[in-house]
Order: C-alpha cells, then sequence, then structure tokens
C-alpha cells in the first residue's frame, strides 16, 4: 500500500493564489469607480487557509464602510487564520469611519496582501506597520501595475490637489474626428460611444472648448450608461462665446465656464440668474492662452478628482504642447476621410523628425466593437 505526502503548498503555489484572488478584488474594486470620490475605489477578498474565497467585498461611495469591512463582514462564520485581500493598504486613522486596520487586527486575521500602498499622507505605509507590529503577517505590492492604475486618479489629487486629466478621442485611421463640414456623427460604434459614456461617468467632470458648445450644442450628460451622476460639465471659453442658451445650462447638474479675465464682468452678467454655473476666470499668457496649470489647480479647489477632456484638436494639443494631460484613450474607427480639409485630431502641433514626435506608452489596446480603444500614457521626457 503506498502512503501519499500530505500536500504542503509552496512559495510559488502562495505567490499564483495571491495574484488569482487580487484580481478578483481588483474586478471588485471597478464597480465602485466613479463613486467613492474623494476616497479611492477599492476591493476586498477574503479566503480560508486552503485558499478558498468565504468573504467579498467593494467600497461602495465615500461616507459608507470601506472594501475591507463589508468583506469580512460578508463572511459567514469565523475568518480566524485567514488571509485579506485588499486593492489598497487599509487605512490607519478616524474619518468618517473607524481605522480598517483595528477590525482586521481583532478580527483575527492571519495574513494581509496589499496591491498598492496608500499615497495619503495620512497613511503612506503606517497601515502596514501597524497590522505588522501586531503580528500579522503583510505581503504588499501584488499585482500593484494594475492596482496603481485603479488610484492614478486619487493619487494626484491627494497628493498635489488637482485633477487626474484623461483626454478622449475619437477618429478614423488617417487621423480626422469629423468630415469638413464638422459631421461627426458617428466616427465611432456604438460600443465605443457606450464606453466613452461609462468614462464620463467614472470622472468628476468633462471638459470642452467653446467651439464645441457652439457648433455641437452638446448635453454632455450619461446616457448610455446606467448607475452613474453626470459629471461637472467645465467648458473653456476664452473670448465667451458661449450663448446662455446652451442645452448643457437647461439640464441638472453643476456647470463652470472658464473664461479670461477681461471678459469676467461681461460673463457674470451674461449668466447671471442660472443658478448651476458658475464662472472662473483664469490669466492668459503672452500668446493670449491659457495656462492649464492654473486651470486644474482651480477646478482642483472646486472638489474635481479627476476630469475627461472631449475637446476638439485645439484643446487636445494644448494640453500636450503644455505637457498637462495624464492619460489618453483613443477609440480609432475603421474609416477613412482622404479629405485634407476634415478636421484632424490635432492642430496647430507639428513636429520635425520621427524622433521628435509625440509619443504614448500604450498599457492596453482592444477591439470594442469595429473600433479600436488605445490607452496610453504620455511620454513627456522626449520633448
Amino acid at each position: 500500500m503506498i502512503t501519499l505526502n500530505k500536500f504542503e503548498p509552496g512559495i510559488h503555489y502562495y505567490m499564483e493564489l495571491d495574484k488569482k484572488l487580487m484580481k478578483l478584488a481588483i474586478k471588485l474594486a471597478y464597480k465602485g469607480k466613479g463613486k467613492t470620490f474623494p476616497n479611492p475605489c477599492v476591493g476586498s477578498v477574503l479566503s480560508d487557509c486552503s485558499g478558498k474565497v468565504i468573504g467579498r467585498g467593494y467600497h461602495r461611495r465615500a461616507g459608507l464602510p470601506h472594501a475591507e469591512v463589508n468583506c469580512i463582514n460578508s463572511a459567514k462564520g469565523s475568518v480566524t487564520g485567514s488571509t485579506l485581500y485588499v486593492t489598497l493598504e487599509p487605512c490607519c486613522f478616524f474619518g468618517k469611519t473607524p481605522p480598517c486596520t483595528d477590525l482586521i487586527i481583532t478580527s483575527g486575521i492571519r495574513r494581509v496582501v496589499i496591491g498598492s500602498e496608500d499615497p495619503n499622507p495620512k497613511v503612506a505605509g503606517r497601515g502596514i506597520a501597524q497590522l505588522r507590529k501586531a503580528g500579522l503577517e503583510v505581503v504588499s505590492g501584488v499585482l500593484n501595475e494594475e492596482t496603481d492604475i485603479l488610484i492614478e486618479d486619487f493619487r494626484k489629487y491627494i497628493t498635489k490637489g488637482e485633477p487626474f486629466i484623461t483626454v478622449k478621442a475619437a477618429f478614423s485611421l488617417d487621423g480626422k474626428i469629423a468630415a469638413r463640414t464638422r459631421d461627426s456623427k458617428w466616427i465611432s460604434s456604438e460600443s465605443s460611444r457606450k464606453e466613452a459614456h461609462y468614462l464620463r461617468g467614472i470622472n468628476s467632470g468633462i471638459l470642452v472648448g467653446a467651439g464645441t458648445v457652439f457648433t455641437d450644442d452638446p448635453s454632455l450628460n450619461i446616457r448610455l450608461v446606467r448607475g452613474y451622476r453626470d459629471p461637472v460639465r467645465i467648458i473653456i471659453d476664452r473670448d465667451l462665446k458661449t450663448r446662455r442658451s446652451a442645452k448643457m445650462f437647461s439640464l441638472p447638474g453643476k456647470h463652470i465656464l472658464i473664461t479670461s479675465r477681461s471678459r469676467l464682468s461681461e460673463a457674470l452678467k451674461r449668466f447671471s440668474g442660472l443658478n448651476n454655473i458658475k464662472v472662473i476666470s483664469c490669466s492668459l499668457n503672452r500668446a493670449r492662452h491659457f495656462t492649464w496649470v492654473e486651470i486644474f489647480r482651480k477646478l482642483g479647489s472646486e472638489g474635481l478628482g479627476s476630469i475627461l477632456v472631449e475637446g476638439g484638436s485645439g484643446i487636445i494639443s494644448s494640453l500636450i504642447k503644455q505637457q498637462a494631460a495624464d492619460k489618453f484613450i483613443f477609440f480609432i474607427s475603421p474609416r477613412l476621410f482622404g479629405d485634407s480639409r476634415a478636421v484632424p485630431v490635432l492642430a496647430g502641433f507639428s513636429v520635425k523628425s520621427v524622433n521628435s514626435s509625440f509619443k504614448l506608452k500604450v498599457s492596453e489596446y482592444r477591439v470594442i466593437g469595429e473600433d479600436i480603444m488605445l490607452i496610453g500614457y504620455p511620454d513627456y521626457r522626449r520633448h
């Protein structure tokens, strides 16, 4: 009779299990994306000593219990000796809710696996230190590239007080966002447009230029996905072209109009009586252009943690020139205009050589509907 030794999992087994359950925690965290501000979105999973999932949770809204609390409370029976997976380092201070570290320590959890350390100066490694001091085994940095993306907007806002800026554009294979007649409905597929509305939902604000408002009279609300609040609508309008009768002003929600200081009094008079619009003035440089740093600092002070830019070629080019955008999401349609007078995705932006061209570090691309969605981060070091 052959006797088999009891299976004893090794380091490789735990590494793979940690990655598998962290992926599940990340998936849970995205359920709260766009709904937890000013808190980060966080997901959590609890497993027993055999690796079986016995609890799961995510942070739903600011002021409500954190992901770890929801996860632990979802478990049936004792959690003693279990492993907690959480996409972000547990908090260790009293805010609107008690510290998560206290509950983790008193619950009997043996091991904690963390994705990203919390960039919040109130935490910043202190949560991990508290858990280790209490005798818990802590592993950090598991799938941290993915968990860092999850909190990229929170990281910038909590450390700099400025919103995370994502540029979104849909264009043809030859780089056109509209025909020469300014017709652009629809370059991208329905699936891409639905994804674009999801992007609106997970951002605090949506930004366009006055030209877009004047030409298209957009609503800039969320129609193709459910469960999200409309973002704050932001208009960049140096010369005060925006009409009081613009469609978006009749819709519920907050609006912010950025204009030049010389136009401030005129703007206040034009939009007087509209309670859902705030006018903010910013200075112009010698070329009579706004400085994005000033604009985004002021929008950050308005409580906006992330902004989706849906502006035209002028806005996008300006952001690239001033190195002010953090992320780009492009929907590339299988269309060709073949018309030099069609509207390009960039305007007033040119380079003299391939080596000096603007380049993205592509993090993801996938087929969505008939289009290709490309996500990338700017490589400003080349300029």
